[in-house]
């Protein structure tokens, strides 16, 4: 977001939620979610990004506590929502699941991507190796011995 823009009111953060949904409700609702500095916005359960071409203060420890454990739509779009209910359906029904990133060059995606794997990376590191449990065999063979080393 350049500086001096003007805030707007911030939009609905599900467009599930706009009434008579539209092209043109659809752009005016991006933009002033954009404009108000919210790059997120989910289209029931999935997740569209603005790429911000910009760093932003969104993604840190305390955002993570956040969503950690929490339910879909409880919190704000994110990143870290959708890769906790990936997380919560995999820990659930122990089947795979995958979340599907898509988009034009430049949107966002590499960003969304990481900050979910880096999300995801330390709910499993919390739960499995601070509670002795292991992802798969070969974890618990480099856990084990990397232990003995120290």
């Amino acid at each position: 977001m350049k500086a001096g823009r003007r805030k707007m009111p911030e939009g609905l953060p599900d467009f599930t939620q706009v009434d008579n949904l539209t092209l043109d409700t659809f752009i005016l609702n991006l933009k002033m979610r954009y404009e108000s500095e919210q790059i997120y916005s989910y289209i029931g359960e999935s997740l569209i990004a603005v790429n911000p071409y910009e760093e932003m203060k969104i993604f840190g420890d305390d955002v993570i506590e956040t969503y950690k454990g929490s339910e879909l739509f409880q919190n704000a779009p994110h990143p870290f929502s959708i890769a906790d209910a990936a997380y919560q359906l995999v820990t659930k029904t122990r089947d795979d699941h995958c979340i599907v990133a898509t988009g034009e060059s430049g949107s966002g995606k590499e960003c969304s991507n990481a900050v979910s794997i880096d999300f995801l990376s330390l709910k499993f590191f919390d739960k499995f190796y601070n509670t002795g449990e292991s992802i798969c065999p070969m974890v618990q063979f480099g856990t084990k011995h990397s232990q003995t080393l120290k």
